[in-house]
């Protein structure tokens, strides 16, 4: 920073593409986006006061900081400095929003994260990794002497770490051209908890082979591969799991422990074994090895393991800046009750589960600790008498009205203020400077994830971020970066066990390879088992007619060898092939011949539409409506399957889409196959579109029969814009005066009738179907070519990974993880799949939970009544759905974020894995 404030008076003047796009004539050095903003911050008063306070107090009170403007302040202290800052905020999701904006504003390397461990006090759970991994990273930058922005929070204090001294035992930096035992290396890898596997493959794993060391820390992306030529590190690069490409070379990497608590399994079973029958018996239970051991982290104060904390690594002249000290300390106060209360649950079961003070760092402790080092402590409401007040206000509210924005920029223009506009990313820069035209010259554009603007009168500085002016809901910030998912690549990637399908045999089941020998020589072949224990063997160079079966039936019938079952479902699909063919051939061969509408380039509604989407779109998903546009401009009706898992994106491609025919006056209907679902896509059509003069409406058998009638008539004269409905859409009386796009979510999900007025309509119109598991006939038709398809197979850049437990049928985890999950203002499901015994389940959990709302839904119900159930749910009447497996095809439900399967092992894999996809979803 000092560099670039120095150079500017003696440079020419930026060179600008407008007055927002500041490329600096500085040689090889550019100037970053925000750090003009930081040179006119540089410019208040209120800052010069700090600089010149902060030698001379111990504390330092400050006040009417809004917005991004507390990271703006602590940004510029360290640039000044360039010593240690600990920054404590009250909660969690501050900690993640000031980190964030930090890393935008200062040197991103130089900012670190401290959380807690992720779970409650004295819980058997294993702390969350990506929190170790963050916290470890962070001791290990302290212990290394390097200056940095350290945000953590009151929780995150209390909490134990690993001590300075097993810390330099067992962190491990690697250095190309140095020398290293390998043996050792290895010896050191397993003290710091990693597996030693035959491949590393997962975060936490390493291999050796020859003179190859692969390993996986917690703190990387991806695996690190180190070549040794006898004891010399040659050469080190990081590699993708999937490809085992490279992706990178590497000079140097710091592999961190795995864990904050450092015993070896053999060490830890003799501890077990010293405390009483009843204890060690209880351990013994929950070890499932020392490193996956559910509960370490507080467990071990039992057996007079080194810890420490946080501050064992703070250097003496660190600055500790408290964001609203007295609600910190109330934190803290709160943490060592519910530690305290926590601790009781479980004393009855562990006689020798340590107190809360020989785990946790207690709030007198806490506090005198912080108060060792010089402060600067931020009130949230006004500060005690003598603040130095910045005088910053929130930024203001737009509500997503553009035109209210417009209205406002020549005025803060015409009084002399500095406007800055924060987009999220390079694409939304651009949309916004479109929507901003008239004003663009004289505005400052700027690409930066700035969690809120402000005003700051005394410097005539206004900060505006697109998400507020759009009104969007807060995105979370990741604690690491983790790339996108990949797709499955094969179908044909076989395991021992799975359905096959051979050409000429037809269904049998894989039992892995087999060398068998024939004549003289040997081969190696495939053994597929069929009906009554036959069993064939296929040479492995006829792999080729092998497939592996991807019904619906989950476990179909083997076929008998020797019969002619296999022939006779041979001729009857070849004959329904013959006939779909016929079929799709007529209605393609009309819709090529019968023109469509062709609809034109986006207009500045769709440019409006697509700033206000709250997230970054993924390359799949920019792809697919890209795609989707293209087909709507084109001469013939557009036929187009969009294919991706849940919470995937679909639903906005939907809405673009529509947005895009309703600005051309056409009419939308979207067929749903559940009420439940069409009432979801209301909320989300109304919520996406509400800032355009676009009239959604619902039609299905939540309206009363007045309301049908309004509804039916107001769409016959053209006053509704987008329909949204079930079945209910095609009756008779329905009238499309001029309907330009059909959008059909699960479509298979539609029976015969339905689907034959839906060929009638698709005919003429522009179709686009929506799907996260489409039928084998669908999904074929579009492999084919004959309907255009778009895969989304990434999922959204900022969803946060479900943590998954697996454990016994367990009344007390039942109990935590409910009450925890509504204490959060969360719902739940409860899955129990079988209705025969499913209110005996409601019975037992209305005791346990009592007084918790809780509600039961499965198929079996009548339909009416299932609907109501769920809407209430939707409507949060309930706070637990305790429902059959009818939900894995659902609704999304923001507000559900834990789910509970009983009996797990009763079902398949694919199902378990759409039940997952049912939370986490906002």
């Amino acid at each position: 920073m000092r560099i670039i404030e120095g150079l500017l008076a003696t440079t020419h003047p930026p060179k600008m593409a407008g007055r927002g796009v500041f490329v600096f004539g500085l040689g090889d050095f550019a100037m970053r986006d925000c750090d003009l903003l930081l040179n006119i911050f540089r410019r208040s008063p209120q800052l010069e006061e700090v600089a010149s306070s902060l030698p001379e107090t111990d504390c330092l009170s400050v006040a009417g900081l809004a917005g991004s403007g507390a990271a703006l302040l602590i940004a510029e202290i360290f640039a000044q400095r360039r010593r240690t800052i600990l920054v404590v905020v009250p909660t969690e999701g501050l900690a993640l929003r000031l980190a964030a904006d930090l890393r935008e504003l200062a040197e991103p390397d130089l900012v670190s994260s401290f959380p807690d461990w992720g779970i409650n006090p004295y819980a058997w759970l294993v702390a969350a990794p990506e929190n170790v991994a963050q916290r470890l990273e962070t001791v290990y930058r302290l212990a290394s002497g390097q200056a940095s922005i350290i945000v953590t929070t009151p929780d995150a204090l209390a909490t134990p770490t690993i001590a300075p001294a097993d810390l330099e035992r067992a962190a491990l930096t690697l250095q190309q051209g140095e020398e290293y035992d390998l043996q050792s290396l290895a010896a050191r890898l397993t003290l710091a908890g990693y597996d030693r596997q035959p491949v590393t493959e997962e975060i936490g794993s390493f291999s050796v082979r020859g003179g190859i060391l692969d390993i996986f820390p917690f703190s990387s992306e991806n695996p690190v591969r180190a070549e040794f030529f006898g004891d010399e590190l040659e050469s080190m690069r990081q590699f993708s799991v999937l490809t085992q490409r490279s992706v990178g070379s590497l000079e140097r990497a710091t592999i961190v422990p795995r864990r904050e608590v450092l015993v070896e399994q053999r060490q830890l079973e003799m501890q077990i074994d010293s405390l009483s029958e009843s204890d060690s018996r209880l351990l013994r239970e929950r070890c499932l090895g020392g490193f996956g051991y559910p509960g370490l982290e507080w467990v071990s104060s039992c057996f007079a393991t080194a810890r420490s904390y946080l501050f064992a690594y703070l250097p003496d002249d660190c600055l500790v800046y408290l964001s609203d000290p007295q609600l910190i300390r109330s934190r803290l106060d709160s943490f060592a009750i519910d530690a305290g209360e926590r601790l009781q649950t479980i004393k009855p079961s562990l006689r020798a589960a340590p107190a809360p003070g020989e785990v946790f760092l207690g709030p007198e402790a806490a506090t005198a600790n912080l108060q060792k080092f010089p402060r600067i402590e931020e009130s949230a409401l006004g500060g005690r008498s003598g603040a130095l007040d910045f005088g910053m206000k929130d930024h203001p509210s737009y509500g997503g009205q553009i035109s209210l924005l417009r209205k406002s920029l020549p005025e803060y223009l015409a009084a002399g203020r500095e406007v800055f506009v924060a987009c999220e990313s390079r694409v939304q820069l651009e949309r916004m400077r479109d929507l901003l035209a008239e004003s663009a010259e004289q505005l400052h554009f700027l690409v930066a994830r700035l969690s809120s603007g402000f005003e700051f009168p005394a410097i005539n500085l206004i900060l505006l971020t697109d998400r507020q002016i759009f009104d969007r809901r807060e995105l979370r910030h990741r604690r690491r970066k983790f790339k996108e998912g990949v797709a499955i690549s094969s179908y044909q990637a076989l395991n021992v066990g799975d359905y096959v399908v051979h050409v000429d045999y037809g269904i049998g089941r894989y039992r892995g390879l087999r060398e068998i020998k024939v004549g003289d020589q040997r081969r190696e072949c495939l053994e597929i088992r069929y009906a009554e224990e036959a069993k064939l063997y296929v040479p492995i160079e006829e792999f080729g007619r092998v497939q592996k079966y991807v019904g619906k039936d989950g476990k179909p019938a083997l076929t008998r060898l020797g019969g002619k079952s296999w022939d006779k479902i041979k001729a009857r699909t070849k004959k329904a092939i013959v006939e779909m063919a016929e079929e799709l051939l007529r209605l393609y061969a009309a819709r090529k011949t019968r023109p469509g509408h062709s609809f034109g380039e986006d207009d500045e509604m769709m440019r409006q539409l697509e700033a206000s989407f709250p997230y970054e779109e993924t390359v799949d998903q920019l792809d697919a409506i890209v795609a989707v546009k293209k087909d709507m401009r084109a001469p013939t009706p557009t036929d187009r399957l969009v294919c991706g898992d849940v919470g995937f994106g679909k639903t906005e491609v939907a809405i673009r889409a529509a947005l895009k025919a309703v600005a051309e006056g056409k009419q939308v209907a979207v067929l749903v196959p559940t009420t439940i679902l069409a009432q979801q896509h209301v909320s989300t059509f109304t919520e996406r579109l509400a800032s355009f003069p676009i009239k959604v409406e619902m039609l299905s058998r939540f309206r009363t029969r007045q309301q049908q009638k309004e509804i039916i008539a107001a769409l016959a004269q053209g006053k509704i814009d987008i329909i949204i409905g079930t079945h209910r859409l095609f009756s008779k009386e329905i009238v499309f005066p001029d309907i330009g796009l059909l959008i059909i979510d699960e479509e298979h999900r539609f029976g015969v009738a339905h689907k034959e007025k839906l060929k009638r309509i698709k005919e003429t119109v522009d179709c686009l179907a929506l799907s996260a598991t489409p039928i084998p006939r669908t999904l074929h038709m579009s492999l084919l070519g004959v309907r255009d398809i778009s895969l989304i197979n990434t999922p959204p850049k900022l969803r946060q990974a479900i943590i998954t437990e697996i454990a016994e049928f367990d009344p007390r985890i039942i109990y935590a993880a409910i009450t925890e999950e509504i204490a959060r203002q969360g719902q739940v499901y409860f899955v129990h799949n079988r209705v025969q015994s499913i209110y005996a389940m409601h019975e037992y959990l209305s005791k346990l939970l009592a007084p918790i709302r809780i509600a039961v839904a499965h198929g079996q119900m009548p339909e009416r009544e299932l609907e109501e159930v769920m809407l209430a749910f939707l409507r949060r009447d309930y706070d637990v759905l305790l429902s059959t497996s009818i939900i894995e095809s659902g609704i999304d439900i923001p507000s559900v974020n834990t789910i509970i399967i009983n009996r797990a092992d009763r079902f398949g894999l694919a199902q378990l894995y759409q039940l997952r996809g049912r939370v986490g979803r906002a």
